[in-house]
């Protein structure tokens, strides 16, 4: 076998790649879940897949997760907003530089942070004010970027690491007015397999093989979606109206 017939990834991290800019639109239920649970599928496959690829190539520590997670969810953002929306990744505007922007007629109208979970800055509850990261981070894009307040919100992937009252104050049916929650829209528990509860008991070992309709009756059956990514999408709609 030579160099180059050896690795045969680079094919696949092309075809990878490319499936983001695949052509059309989605047709979809707001009141459904369906989007939701194709969100929760994917995630859960890749990272199955980076397990097994832990296990198998000896990587002691995971890979990154997080920019492929940003562009799935602005991949399903440009797939169900109506015609007239763009979206853009990552845009930067006098040093600041948002996650998602979403644009109408070239001037942006929706700003989207997107984190895997709130370990990159967990609030001080002991502070006067526990949240302000969050609020500095919402005033400073509004100005910059000039679109109102209400116009920001943050994506989590994961609600796993919050506190619990966090989390909660998060998935709070009908959402909290209260800042930072009204903005916070926490997506999943345990979107990696490897948390799963009573999946394996070594973990260092290969995992077993899983279907794609375990995957989604698992998420039904533990509530693994937390919130509808059909919310978000309505938020955004309702709100460039």
């Amino acid at each position: 076998m030579n160099p180059i017939e050896a690795f045969s990834g680079s094919d696949y991290y092309s075809r990878f790649l490319d499936s983001f800019s695949a052509p059309g639109k989605i047709e979809y239920d707001r009141s459904g879940d369906q989007v939701s649970k194709a969100l929760y599928l994917h995630i859960c496959k890749m990272k199955f897949a980076a397990w097994r690829h832990r296990v198998q190539f000896k990587r002691n520590r995971k890979s990154a997760f997080a920019d492929i997670f940003q562009d799935l969810i602005a991949f399903y953002l440009m797939k169900c907003l109506p015609e007239g929306f763009e979206v853009q990744l990552e845009p930067r505007r006098d040093g600041m530089q948002p996650d998602i922007a979403i644009y109408k007629n070239d001037v942006p109208v929706f700003l989207v942070e997107i984190k895997t979970n709130i370990g990159w800055n967990r609030p001080d509850f002991r502070s006067e004010d526990p949240f302000s990261a969050f609020s500095q981070r919402v005033e400073a894009l509004a100005a910059t970027f000039e679109v109102p307040r209400e116009n920001i919100i943050y994506v989590f992937e994961d609600a796993g690491n919050l506190t619990g009252e966090f989390r909660n104050r998060c998935s709070e049916r009908p959402r909290s007015t209260e800042f930072p929650y009204s903005i916070i829209f926490a997506l999943f528990e345990y979107s990696d397999p490897y948390y799963w509860k009573g999946f394996v008991t070594n973990r260092s070992e290969e995992p077993p093989q899983i279907t794609d309709q375990e995957i989604l009756d698992r998420a039904e059956r533990e509530k693994y979606i937390i919130t509808r990514f059909e919310e978000v999408l309505y938020r955004i709609e309702q709100s460039c109206a």
